[in-house]
């Protein structure tokens, strides 16, 4: 944590993703919680490398004050910010100020006229901006999309060749593109051969695998795992494969899932399911949750053992 006397303090931050985090940043240090905005601080920092700063940005033609991540600083410097709207790389103005590159290749509609922007805007300001270096031109020319990859690449480029090798410091956004967590499941459960009631439900017990996927969005995991369950007439395993959206609030966090599940039972071929569902994580701490969840079948394909398939309408609920 950079103090805007100069200090710096260290301490733990309550992570709720880039949104969030663009307008404030809530910070621990020892006993005592704090709530930051955006030049309440000069900026704040992770052991892995990740870099805010407070800037006033302009973004979708409006002026805000921002927490926004440095990727590459140096002569020239570039930025990311995510906003309700998207992801925006911007770079510096004047005094001070940034603004982000332009890109947008859907219609916008103005006094009932439809419009569709030019795609190719973002080549003329990146050629503005590094107008001391026509060297990079062509790779600016082939940037159909501004991401932060070969942006990133690009302003290295520049400092390499304008400044010399190591002019420049790059922030790596994480070492790994996920991170796995684990959750413990015990559930109700309605094998999808069977008629639904009370008496049918089953208990379920296993594991879910949560992988975090920051690079898509800081709400988004991709979620699996391994359950049994015992049904009236068959052992069954499951076997779910899911998109999960978490919103981050302080305790009581809603979320909503889309996936598939397969089922194995010997003898009774498998069937596979598309299903939805949604619920409620529960913060006890920072790191431990309380999960309810229940989800319905859409859809119900069965494949037998000796092949062959067939459908089946009959539906699923599941609680956690």
């Amino acid at each position: 944590m950079f103090l805007t006397d100069g200090d710096t303090i260290q301490g733990e931050l309550n992570f709720q993703g880039d949104l969030k985090h663009a307008q404030e940043i809530e910070f621990q240090n020892q006993d005592s919680i704090f709530v930051f905005k955006p030049f309440d601080i000069r900026g704040y920092a992770f052991t892995d490398g990740k870099y805010y700063v407070s800037k006033k940005a302009i973004v979708s033609r409006d002026t805000v004050n921002v927490f926004a991540e440095y990727l590459v600083k140096g002569q020239k410097n570039l930025y990311y910010h995510r906003s309700a709207s998207g992801p925006h790389y911007l770079i510096d103005y004047l005094n001070g100020l940034i603004t982000e590159i332009p890109y947008n290749d859907e219609f916008i509609n103005i006094d009932g006229v439809n419009y569709k922007p030019d795609p190719t805007a973002h080549i003329g300001y990146l050629k503005y901006y590094f107008m001391d270096c026509p060297e990079i031109f062509p790779q600016i020319e082939k940037l159909m999309v501004p991401e932060r990859k070969p942006l990133v690449s690009l302003t290295r480029k520049y400092h390499d060749i304008t400044c010399g090798e190591g002019s420049c410091v790059v922030f790596e956004r994480r070492k790994y593109p996920f991170r796995m967590e684990v959750e413990p499941v015990y559930s109700f459960f309605l094998y999808p051969k069977e008629p639904f009631s009370i008496e049918n439900l089953q208990n379920m017990y296993g594991a879910h695998l949560y992988f975090w996927l920051p690079n898509s969005s800081e709400r988004l995991y991709l979620k699996t795992g391994l359950l049994y369950g015992q049904s009236s007439s068959v052992d069954v395993f499951q076997i779910p494969l899911q998109f999960e959206y978490v919103y981050p609030a302080k305790v009581f966090k809603p979320k909503l899932n889309i996936g598939v599940n397969t089922f194995l039972a010997k003898n009774h071929g498998f069937p596979i399911t598309v299903f939805a569902g949604g619920g409620c994580l529960v913060k006890l701490s920072d790191r431990l949750f309380l999960d309810f969840e229940m989800s319905s079948d859409l859809i119900s394909v069965d494949f037998f053992r000796y092949g062959g398939s067939g459908s089946n309408n009959q539906k699923r609920r599941r609680a956690n």
